[in-house]
C-alpha cells in the first residue's frame, strides 16, 4: 500500500511528495485532507513525537524486510475536513494476493 512513498523516496527522496494531499475518510462519513510537508528516514521514528504542539498524520512504512531496517516517514498537516457521502468512507474491498 506505501510502496509509491518509498519509491519515491529512493527516487528523489520524497521530494515529490511534498505539498501532495493525503485525504483520510472516517467512519462517520467525514473526510479530512492534510497536506505532506515532511518526508524523513530514520531509525527512531518516534523521535520528536512528544514535542509536538499540533495535530500531524504520519505515515509509516518499512525501508527493508525486517525491524532492523529504517523507517520511512511521510509527515502532514490536516487543512480541512468535509462531511462525505457514507459510500465514500465505506468502499468496497478489492483484495490483491500478494
Amino acid at each position: 500500500m506505501f510502496l509509491p512513498l518509498l519509491t519515491s523516496w529512493r527516487n528523489n527522496r520524497g521530494a515529490s511528495l511534498i505539498g501532495r494531499t493525503v485525504r483520510v475518510y472516517t467512519s462517520d462519513s467525514y473526510v479530512s485532507y492534510y497536506r505532506i510537508t515532511r518526508v524523513r528516514k530514520t531509525t527512531s521514528p518516534m523521535a520528536g513525537v512528544t514535542s509536538l504542539t499540533r495535530e500531524r498524520l504520519w505515515l509509516q512504512t518499512s525501508t527493508g524486510p525486517n525491524y532492523t531496517y529504517p523507517k520511512l516517514i511521510v509527515e502532514a498537516s490536516r487543512y480541512k475536513t468535509l462531511k462525505t457521502t457514507y459510500a465514500a468512507s465505506h468502499p468496497t474491498a478489492h483484495p490483491v494476493s500478494c
